[in-house]
């Protein structure tokens, strides 16, 4: 784990160093669960989040990690480039829990139909219904 020093102008965030095992590159804000097929979990690799291991999510890369790469994700603190995808009927409103969604790199709404409960990460800025619309949105991270 990397951490980064105190500083009264950039908040406190906590990285760690990982292994891109998914079959395509994690794009910048894009979130992760650890890899869970069977003799390859070791804490390293992460992959695309998927249905029965979304509360496996392990982080938020804040820069792009190339597919086979190694690369690093957020596990604490505030981060301003998180993707999240608003919802068609509701709006999203600052302190609501947010979880992975199957097959994407993105978050959603914990309120949002998910078969994953709220792990972690906390919307820092609201969303006006009228989505599904991708985009980058503060978020703080608790994964550790």
């Amino acid at each position: 784990m990397m951490f980064q020093r105190i500083n009264r102008d950039d908040p406190e965030r906590m990285t760690m160093s990982v292994y891109n095992a998914a079959s395509s590159a994690i794009p910048a804000g894009g979130s992760v669960i650890w890899d869970p097929i069977a003799g390859t979990t070791d804490g390293v690799r992460v992959t695309t989040p998927s249905t029965g291991f979304l509360g496996m999510v392990a982080g938020i890369a804040p820069r792009a990690i190339p597919q086979g790469s190694y690369g690093v994700i957020q596990v604490y603190g505030f981060l301003a480039t998180a993707m999240v995808t608003s919802e068609a009927a509701q709006a999203a409103s600052i302190g609501d829990p947010l979880v992975p969604v199957n097959g994407q790199f993105h978050l959603i709404r914990a309120g949002a139909p998910t078969s994953s409960p709220p792990i972690g990460m906390i919307l820092m800025e609201a969303i006006p219904a009228g989505g599904p619309t991708v985009a980058l949105r503060k978020v703080f991270i608790r994964l550790l």
